[in-house]
């Protein structure tokens, strides 16, 4: 059955209703949801809990990238430590 015969416009026409439908929808929710944005970004009574969230953001972002390079680290102070006790040892 191909999209051309008689039989399939309706649902043709029933599936572009429920597409417009659709992209209405979600239109409206992106409206909705940029002016929650835009009042959110004039409200300046919550800034400083914004300030204090950023604070622990880079906090975790630094505890993760230390965790991530502790094997390097741990290397590089054990042959500093090494080299250290050799010298003293000399």
């Amino acid at each position: 059955m191909s999209l051309t015969t008689s039989r399939s416009f309706p649902l043709l026409a029933i599936l572009l209703l429920q597409v417009f439908a659709l992209t209405r929808v979600l239109s409206g929710l992106f409206n909705r949801a940029w002016l929650l944005l835009k009042r959110f970004a004039q409200d300046n009574r919550g800034q400083d809990l914004v300030e204090y969230a950023l604070i622990v953001a880079f906090a975790v972002g630094v505890v993760a990238v230390l965790t991530a390079l502790y094997t390097t680290i741990k290397n590089v102070l054990t042959k500093a430590n090494n080299s250290l006790q050799s010298a003293a040892g000399q």
